[in-house]
């Protein structure tokens, strides 16, 4: 097994983690640990449950690390901790799933489903925290209600390729969104745009809405935070 109980961890290789082989972060209650991967991959074994264990009352960062496989599974988190999946992280997701606990993203972060389906439990939510550009890429995303994802206004949050299920009335805030390629937003619901920040569609991209109530409803009085690109960019209402 891994165990990592100093400040700051390099990883020298890719690392594979099973029931096997796994990785321990621990320390004392207050203290930090920031695990740098350094460009290299972490590969999750198929099912793989509590593989990464973190003790109680620690604050973790990943940074520049590929997880491949990834499912909140594979994590046993301590109470009190604060984890963060920071700058060049990469969430590779090969199987459908439900995310239970919130995620709290800082930096430059992907998320690539590869064609899955990505469930936000009840209690499951996304936090995009200042300064952050998360891409989502190949990914449909279920459970999309009322703010369960955030983002602080400094930052940008782009969907390449996604589906986008409300299950009830979703409210965007803060921040930025760049819709690429071909991104549709389903559900009987309201999308409610409430940010000061530009909504984009990319060129050679459309934004379909089907079924969704879109809510043009930002915190200032400007009526050009929605743009299309160019004659490329397309808004398609479809039942909307």
């Amino acid at each position: 097994d891994l165990i990592i109980d100093q400040s700051e961890y390099f990883l020298e290789d890719d690392l594979y983690l099973s029931d096997d082989h796994m990785m321990s972060i621990e320390g004392s209650a207050g203290e930090s640990r920031e695990i740098n991967g350094v460009g290299h991959t972490i590969y999750l074994s198929s099912q793989a449950s509590n593989v990464i264990q973190i003790l109680d009352d620690l604050n973790v960062t990943f940074k520049d690390v590929v997880f491949k496989n990834y499912t909140d599974d594979a994590f046993l988190i301590g109470d009190g901790v604060n984890l963060l999946f920071g700058d060049g992280v990469r969430l590779d997701f090969a199987e459908n799933y439900e995310m239970v606990w919130d995620w709290r993203l800082d930096g430059n972060v992907a998320l690539r489903g590869n064609g899955t389906r990505l469930n936000i439990a009840p209690f499951g939510s996304i936090t995009v925290l200042p300064g952050s550009n998360v891409t989502f890429q190949n990914l449909q995303i279920d459970g999309l209600k009322a703010n369960n994802v955030t983002c602080a206004d400094s930052s940008t949050l782009t969907f390449n390729q996604c589906d986008l299920c409300l299950s009830h009335n979703y409210s965007f805030t803060s921040g930025a969104i760049i819709f690429g390629q071909d991104v549709r937003m389903t559900g009987t619901n309201r999308f409610s745009y409430e940010s000061d920040q530009v909504i984009t569609v990319s060129n050679c991209s459309r934004l379909t809405l089907d079924g969704v109530t879109f809510r043009y409803a930002p915190s200032v009085a400007n009526r050009d935070l929605f743009v299309l690109v160019d004659r490329s960019s397309e808004l398609f209402l479809d039942g909307a």
